[in-house]
């Protein structure tokens, strides 16, 4: 597994740090209640995301339980993110 599990408290940790934060719930969601700062990761967002996140800085997929930002941290394993 390329990437690892964290709990909410070391990805906040991760984030004072400089670690991105994308979050990939639907929109309702996401316009309902976000993490300051967490960027709206969707397909449609996936191209802007490329084009303005720091990869160099850790980034951490959140999503409802887990399962997935498990798929989309893959993906973006696999994209060389």
């Amino acid at each position: 597994m390329p990437f690892k599990e964290i709990t909410p408290q070391q990805a906040w940790e991760m984030m004072q740090q400089g670690a991105i934060l994308v979050d990939i719930r639907d929109n309702m969601r996401f316009a309902y209640s976000h993490p300051k700062g967490a960027f709206h990761l969707t397909n449609q967002s996936f191209l802007q995301f490329e084009e303005l996140a720091d990869f160099d800085s850790p980034i951490i997929v959140s999503c409802y339980h887990g399962v997935s930002s498990r798929n989309v941290a893959t993906f973006l394993v696999e994209q060389g993110l």
